[in-house]
């Protein structure tokens, strides 16, 4: 289960604007010009800190990444227009790729700018940000599901299954994020879509996994809407809203085991989680297909930890291309065993959504 904190606890966002060499003023300019420095620069809000203020307050860090535990720093680069609009916006140097989108996207929203004025003039500008992606330390205790583990197991294990899907024979595990709120309500309740068609592209993906039914995506969804209130995050000794992620299991027959998503103690990686995440970076084996394809992204993985202390049931829920499907699953199997779960004094399975990004190498 993924737990986030609040974006002001979260995470420290640093963002400057950083100009080129100044380049020689002239007297007079071509309409077209791109400067890197003017008389007066242009300016988003009534002050410098209006940027940081709105990055701050509508910046999202990706759901995925927070589970990975990504940091990063992503530049993106765009142009000020006469108008004030930003034109040209585009990642200059990015990290990992759901930093890089969300950077995009909440840039690319950043309209209605104070152009540069060269000789009392307004001049088109150029400009780069680094946005800074920070994971935050403030969390006390993530948010809690009120009820028993056998509760939450039942509520995403035995949904019930719509029939149009059943008549269709649909199955699937869909991965859905949403809000519980300081007061512990659960809100913005969404299916994981899948990668954007246009990203898809620019990445070079060629998704492997069939598409969820749209019964199921939408049963999913209302599956999750209607959960009972939550014990929300702490941080200190406040309670704050947080973003979580959680999968739906629809399966025909219904799985005949009791797979956990919370227990009186989870398991164990040897060394922690960081241990595992260096583990996995040093025995990863970029594929030549997708190397050769130039593909790239992040992902999204369903595994289970057994009573031994195993990996098993490993499944992709977000594909990519299939050849880093196949060596992230290759990966997760290849972990080593973990100190199992033990749930009323005996060992117990608990499956885990893990997304694993994959970045090509320079």
């Amino acid at each position: 289960m993924l737990t986030t904190l609040p974006r002001q606890h979260l995470f420290g966002l640093f963002v400057f604007g950083l100009l080129g060499f100044n380049s020689r003023l002239q007297a007079q300019h071509a309409p077209d010009s791109v400067y890197r420095y003017v008389e007066q620069m242009p300016m988003y809000g009534k002050n410098p800190g209006a940027v940081m203020s709105y990055l701050g307050t509508n910046i999202r860090y990706p759901v995925t990444a927070l589970q990975a535990r990504v940091e990063g720093k992503v530049f993106v680069g765009f142009t000020v227009g006469v108008d004030g609009r930003l034109e040209d916006i585009k990642v200059v140097k990015g990290a990992h790729p759901d930093l890089n989108a969300e950077a995009l996207r909440v840039v690319s929203a950043m309209q209605s700018w104070e152009p540069g004025r060269q000789m009392g003039k307004p001049v088109r500008v150029a400009f780069t940000l680094p946005v800074t992606f920070r994971l935050g330390t403030t969390t006390k205790a993530p948010a809690q599901f009120a009820g028993t583990p056998e509760e939450l197991y039942g509520f995403l294990n035995n949904p019930p299954y719509p029939e149009e899907a059943r008549n269709a024979g649909a199955t699937g595990r869909v991965a859905v994020v949403f809000n519980v709120s300081a007061a512990g309500q659960v809100s913005e309740v969404k299916v994981l879509p899948p990668v954007p068609a246009e990203l898809q592209r620019k990445r070079h993906q060629k998704p492997q996994s069939p598409q969820l039914h749209p019964a199921l995506v939408a049963a999913a969804e209302q599956r999750i809407a209607t959960m009972p209130t939550w014990k929300p995050a702490l941080a200190g000794e406040q309670a704050v809203s947080s973003r979580l992620m959680l999968s739906v299991a629809y399966r025909l027959p219904a799985a005949t085991d009791t797979v956990y998503s919370v227990v009186d103690q989870m398991p164990e990686f040897p060394g922690g989680v960081e241990q595992m995440l260096l583990t996995i970076r040093s025995t990863t084996q970029y594929p030549k297909q997708a190397r050769k394809d130039q593909s790239e992204g992040e992902v999204l993985l369903y595994f289970v930890v057994n009573e031994q202390g195993q990996v098993e049931q490993a499944e992709v829920v977000r594909s990519v291309h299939p050849a880093l499907d196949a060596e992230a699953l290759r990966l997760v199997q290849a972990l080593p065993a973990f100190t199992p779960a033990m749930h009323h004094g005996r060992p117990a399975k608990v499956g885990f959504l893990f997304p694993l990004p994959f970045v090509l190498p320079l």
